[in-house]
């Protein structure tokens, strides 16, 4: 099956997952907005990353507000895995890999402009490249009357840093390992202010 027929999901909105050249492009482009962002990131947690989400319910696959499970990690095959998240249960739909954004501004509203995501492994020397994920998301400021979470399912590795791992094992630790994927977000308000969210984790267990 191809990876890329699978499809994302970002607060109901199901969207086409990037493929590697358009990543890839993302990739130097986010790199260069990061550069310039001064003292975006620097702005307070304005821009909040609340951590990492499992599905909802079967009539509301996105997580809500009322309705989340935390989803800190899981156990993939390191020698079958396409991408992650991954299809758990073959229903043809990629679960989890769903952060929660909060925009802690009172006034203004974000918009995300990617992820920042970077690998390593513990007990590992080996150096593994970091990855971007583009999306768009409008984080609505705070409300006195309602939680302003949105949530986002992100590709937490791609279908090409798979093939990196399984081209390199003679590098890795024998299975079972773990991997840790620490993920930032890059976003901007409408005046042009850019932050920059706090890093959270997620934790892939490689099996054979």
């Amino acid at each position: 099956m191809n990876p890329f027929a699978h499809r994302f999901r970002f607060s109901g909105t199901r969207l086409s997952v990037l493929g590697r050249s358009a990543l890839a492009a993302f990739a130097a482009a986010l790199a260069l907005m990061h550069a310039g962002c001064g003292s975006g990131g620097s702005s307070g947690q304005i821009l909040h990353a609340s951590g990492f989400y499992a599905p909802g319910t079967a009539t509301a696959l996105v997580p809500t507000s009322s309705s989340n499970v935390p989803d800190a990690g899981r156990t993939v095959s390191l020698s079958t895995t396409i991408s992650v998240p991954n299809d758990t249960n073959a229903d043809g739909i990629l679960d989890g890999g769903f952060i929660g954004l909060q925009n802690m501004q009172t006034a203004d509203t974000i918009i995300t402009e990617g992820a920042r995501l970077s690998y390593s492994i513990p007990g590992s020397s080996f150096a593994l490249p970091d990855a971007s994920f583009m999306f768009s998301v409008s984080l609505p400021p705070q409300s006195s009357t309602s939680n302003n979470t949105v949530y986002a399912q992100i590709l937490l590795v791609s279908a090409a840093m798979m093939d990196f791992l399984r081209a390199n094992t003679g590098s890795l630790p024998p299975p079972p390992f773990t991997m840790v994927i620490a993920v930032g977000v890059q976003g901007h308000s409408s005046n042009g202010t850019n932050f920059v969210s706090n890093t959270i984790n997620y934790n892939l267990t490689f099996t054979d």
